[in-house]
């Protein structure tokens, strides 16, 4: 299903944060920590921070109204155009 899992934190902004020794045949990853410090695990970017249809909203006869999903996305793709040329 297009468009079903939407990240409330950008994975354009969680790039940034990829770990720059991940090895060269791995997906990056982030550290991602537990509230309590207790456990740390590694994790895709595109695995965490999001949420099934966390954007989208339902019309009248069910369809998914993807509107919102799709203005944020031209928001992060302007935004990583703008980063990767300054």
């Amino acid at each position: 299903m297009q468009n079903k899992n939407q990240h409330w934190i950008t994975r354009s902004y969680l790039a940034g944060w990829i770990d720059p020794n991940t090895p060269s045949e791995q997906e990056g990853y982030v550290w991602v920590f537990t509230k309590d410090g207790n456990a740390v695990k590694r994790k895709a970017p595109k695995n965490i921070f999001c949420e099934p249809d966390f954007y989208t909203r339902r019309a009248n006869d069910g369809s998914r109204d993807l509107t919102l999903e799709a203005a944020l996305c031209k928001i992060e793709d302007a935004f990583i155009r703008l980063r990767r040329n300054k």
